[in-house]
């Protein structure tokens, strides 16, 4: 990749251009390159990607780095091998943006998140604790970030896969054993899907599979759907198997559905905040791609007050 170009629709020109200075960086490190996905821009067409350096002392433990701005303006978010809180930096995750001109991403076990001001700050890490018990194991290297700093991490506590949101505080969304909500006999979650999506409101829709017990929790009935409204609380949106009413007197059996965050070949796969394509509004609204047990398909909207 040769370089960034931004433009406003009428016109078009370079952001950043391979072989030029490296912003940031002493004069004689030089942009090398740019990784070609997980860019991400924010909704006042600033872009954050990543790129690789060369110049003296540029090695494999420093040769990446994360850069957001716009021509002329790009600010140096975070290199490779850089010593923050004590901690180096190693390979960086794609980054995140919002349109408060904040950027997040993982690397090093840790999510970090940047501002002009405040430069970086870690908001959560691997042997971290929760205030309401648990210990971060594993983090997942795509961290959301939404509208206020709000940030959807995907985790894993004591070994088991769970959903964060950082609001100034770390709290779970959701884990995997957690009581199903909105399931009649309250079963547990026996895993997450992992296509989960944030809104201005902070807001999480989250896929999930029921634990079946091969008797009224099958694998044909055990998929569901659900939203979080904005005090965190989770909603049943839909459940394979359930039923959804088209209309007053019209009411259909789920058998599948799809979002189109799903369709990653084609679209890619981010928040909305950085620029990509979603299912999910700052409303609180889904659309669903929705089949029936007839064979009808239909564009399903969903929303949790």
């Amino acid at each position: 990749c040769i370089g960034i170009f931004g433009g406003d629709g009428a016109t078009i020109g370079p952001i950043a251009l391979r072989d030029e200075p490296a912003p940031g960086l002493d004069p004689s490190i030089s942009l090398a390159g740019f990784f070609s996905e997980g860019l991400a821009l924010s909704r006042d067409g600033k872009v954050a990607f990543r790129a690789y350096l060369k110049g003296p002392g540029v090695t494999g433990t420093n040769q990446t780095a994360i850069y957001f701005g716009a021509s002329g303006t790009l600010a140096l978010v975070a290199r490779q091998g850089q010593s923050v809180d004590s901690t180096t930096l190693g390979a960086l995750s794609p980054p995140s943006v919002n349109a408060d001109g904040q950027v997040v991403f993982e690397s090093a076990n840790s999510v970090w998140l940047w501002s002009s001001d405040k430069g970086l700050a870690r908001v959560a890490a691997v042997g971290g604790t929760l205030d309401g018990g648990g210990t971060i194991t594993r983090i997942w290297d795509h961290p959301q970030l939404g509208a206020n700093g709000r940030i959807l991490i995907d985790a894993e506590i004591d070994d088991t896969p769970a959903l964060l949101l950082w609001d100034g505080t770390l709290k779970v969304v959701v884990k995997v054993g957690d009581p199903a909500p909105g399931v009649d006999g309250t079963p547990s979650i026996a895993s997450l899907h992992g296509i989960n999506m944030l809104n201005a409101k902070g807001q999480v829709v989250f896929g999930g599979s029921l634990e079946t017990d091969d008797v009224v929790i099958t694998t044909e009935n055990r998929d569901c759907l659900w939203i979080t409204d904005p005090s965190g609380t989770p909603h049943l949106v839909l459940r394979t198997e359930g039923t959804l009413a088209l209309g007053p007197f019209d009411v259909r059996q789920v058998t599948e559905w799809k979002l189109s965050e799903e369709d990653g070949e084609t679209y890619g796969f981010g928040p909305r905040e950085s620029g990509y394509p979603s299912s999910f509004n700052d409303k609180g609204e889904l659309g669903v791609v929705v089949r029936f047990l007839d064979g009808l398909l239909a564009y399903v909207v969903s929303r949790v007050e």
